[in-house]
């Protein structure tokens, strides 16, 4: 099936729309899993029990694992989705990606930089590895692309590994489509054989989740399948399922065999999840309407949402008073006032510096 025939309808957009919401809240969950916290004077880890160390693996582990996955599916199905000139999308990628990319990272770099010079807030800026007054060349390469000697890294943002992945992929999309259209189903043995036996090569920076996820996208073009096609699917069947390879995931999350039990969880995961985003679609109140203003900002909170994270959860450690039932408040306050704080602060760059706003969201919202 070609391409050009391949039509997102109202009913797939809706779907796509809530599920870049949902993957969204997800990615901030991800990144609120944390066992202590890291200060100038040392390193502070909390003494939790095994419910709560299980609730936050589940929360912010086991079900949230399928968000960039889902991600890089929806960025291929966009780019797929027609004919288009590789110079063309490579110049607005650049727009929508790299420049927000860039901006990002040297934001921070600048940030961690002044805040270092202050001895009040300096013990909250402590990595070792971000003391930018220290840094030599290659730590600012570090810090950009997430590259050292010769091995693939986190850049000083680390969900940008994302954004970057995906701009390489773009650059990459005539090869991978060429490669699945002339042997569909020897590139898709090569790729999930990579997933299985866990092997990342990091060629172009490219992680292996990444390359598979975004090639998945370009089979769901190729083949006619649309997320909108959730409805065939028996939601209980679904769901029980999903629940077995959850709790298989908590079994072996300490196992040699994690990644391979992890791919079937993301990829069931990814369908229940489309489910759920195809039933709030079709919803009417304030459900809906809080899921559609993450939607528009989906993108700001994933750029926005991890360093803050870190820092929020220091200085709750320093104002709350300790103890388990303040951990755990701490845990969700985290979240929503992470969400509520990306919204607000994208409204806000939105309503005052539209153009830079414009610059910093890729022209998304």
């Amino acid at each position: 099936m070609k391409e050009e025939q391949y039509i997102i309808s109202s009913e797939d957009s809706k779907i796509i729309g809530m599920l870049k919401a949902i993957m969204a809240v997800m990615v901030v969950f991800i990144h609120a899993h944390y066992d202590g916290i890291n200060l100038a004077t040392g390193n502070i880890v909390f003494e939790q029990p095994r419910w709560f160390d299980i609730t936050k693996c589940i929360l912010s582990d086991a079900i949230p694992s399928c968000a960039v996955p889902g991600f890089f599916i929806i960025a291929a199905i966009l780019l797929y989705k027609k004919s288009y000139s590789w110079k063309v999308n490579i110049v607005k990628k650049t727009r929508t990606l790299l420049i927000p990319y860039f901006i990002v990272c040297t934001f921070w770099i600048v940030f961690y930089a002044c805040a270092q010079l202050s001895p009040a807030i300096r013990q909250y800026f402590s990595n070792p590895d971000r003391i930018v007054a220290n840094w030599e060349p290659i730590d600012y390469l570090k810090a950009y692309l997430g590259f050292e000697k010769g091995k693939v890294v986190y850049p000083i943002y680390g969900p940008l590994w994302f954004v970057r992945d995906l701009f390489v992929l773009n650059i990459l999309s005539p090869i991978i489509k060429k490669c699945i259209d002339k042997c569909p189903k020897l590139y898709l043995t090569a790729i999930l054989l990579m997933m299985l036996f866990n092997i990342d090569t990091h060629l172009f920076f490219l992680k292996n989740t990444a390359l598979f996820f975004f090639s998945m996208g370009y089979y769901f073009v190729k083949y006619g399948i649309h997320f909108s096609d959730i409805k065939i699917i028996n939601y209980k069947i679904l769901s029980v399922t999903y629940l077995i390879f959850l709790i298989l995931y908590l079994y072996f999350m300490d196992s040699q065999w994690k990644h391979v039990i992890a791919l079937f969880s993301i990829n069931i995961g990814l369908l229940w999840w489309t489910y759920v985003a195809y039933y709030i679609s079709g919803l009417k109140g304030k459900l809906h309407d809080v899921m559609s203003v993450l939607e528009v900002y989906n993108f700001t909170i994933y750029i926005f949402h991890q360093i803050p994270i870190t820092i929020l959860e220091k200085i709750l450690f320093k104002i709350l008073p300790k103890g388990l039932v303040f951990i755990v408040i701490e845990y969700f306050a985290v979240i929503v006032i992470i969400l509520l704080g990306c919204v607000a602060f994208s409204k806000v760059l939105e309503r005052y510096t539209p153009r830079f706003f414009g610059l910093l969201s890729g022209g998304r919202a």
